[in-house]
Formats: structure tokens, sequence, C-alpha cells
């Protein structure tokens, strides 16, 4: 007998109590079996993505972090600019390689808002509706400086790795 995988996220939920914006597809499981061991679920849900839709989801997750950074310097290069301007910013430099929903670039503005990095001042957008604009602080500015030179260093560090090796099998 094939032996079954679970692939639901660490626990954090189980089949009775799934959350709202959940959509899974159950393929050949029985419901009456308990849950970790007759469930198989591909999520296709809020970031919690298996090995396969990562590799066939030609878009690019963003590491830890790296939000933080690609807004600050949005920020120091356009000027002040309210949420959707900075995630279609974002995106249009990514040539659309990153997609930033609502709720993933506004978690991000209120965390560098906490931190001090950015501040915000409600103004009008150019179709005149209300907005809030961020702009970058001073501390926003030394922090983009000291995030931007360790990607440097760390991404040097991975394409070393990455690459191939002279004289070494390729």
């Amino acid at each position: 007998m094939r032996e079954r995988t679970q692939l639901v996220p660490t626990g954090r939920f189980r089949h009775a109590a799934r959350p709202r914006n959940w959509i899974g597809k159950r393929h050949g499981v029985r419901d009456d079996l308990p849950v970790d061991t007759a469930q198989e679920v591909v999520l296709e849900s809020c970031g919690d993505t298996t090995w396969a839709e990562r590799n066939m989801n030609p878009k690019l997750d963003l590491l830890q972090g790296t939000l933080d950074l690609l807004v600050l310097r949005t920020l120091v290069s356009m000027g002040p600019l309210h949420g959707y301007g900075i995630a279609r910013r974002i995106e249009q430099l990514s040539e659309d390689e990153v997609l930033l929903n609502q709720g993933t670039i506004y978690a991000a503005l209120v965390r560098l808002q906490n931190q001090g990095w950015i501040a915000a001042e409600w103004g009008a957008s150019e179709n005149n509706r209300r907005a809030k604009y961020y702009s970058i602080t001073r501390s926003g500015r030394k922090r983009l400086a000291v995030e931007t030179s360790y990607w440097q260093r760390l991404s040097a560090v991975i394409g070393r790795v990455l690459a191939p090796s002279e004289g070494g099998p390729k």
C-alpha cells in the first residue's frame, strides 16, 4: 500500500477548521480517516505553497526582509508615494516577476512605520482621493544603506557558490 504524505502546513489548522481564505484540493482522500494518515492537500492559499507550486509558478517569492529593502529603495528613488504606487513601481522594476497584493505591501508599510524608517502623511492622490503618502526618514536611509550592503554581499557570495568552478565539473 502506498504511503500518503501530508502537505498541510505545520499543523496550524486541521480539516474541520480551515481559515476562510483557504482554498484546497483533495485528491482521492477518504474523509473518514484521521487527518494525519489520510490527508493529501495541495494548498493554493495565503503564501502556503508546496515545492511543486513554487516551481510551476513563474513569479518570484521574496525572501524575508527583501520587501522592506525594496520599499525603502523605491521611496528614495521616487520620493513620497502611496502604498499602491509603491507596489506598482516595484512590480514595474521587477518586470512583473514580483507581484504584490495589498495585504503584503500595507503590512510592510506598517512594519516600516513602526520601526521609524518611514513616515506617513495624508494627502490627495492623482484621482483626487484621500491617500496616505509614505516617505523615508533619516533612520530609514541609514537602514537602507546597511541592508543594501548586506544584500550585495550575500548575493555576491551566492553567485560565487553557484558559478561553475574552473577545472571542476560543470
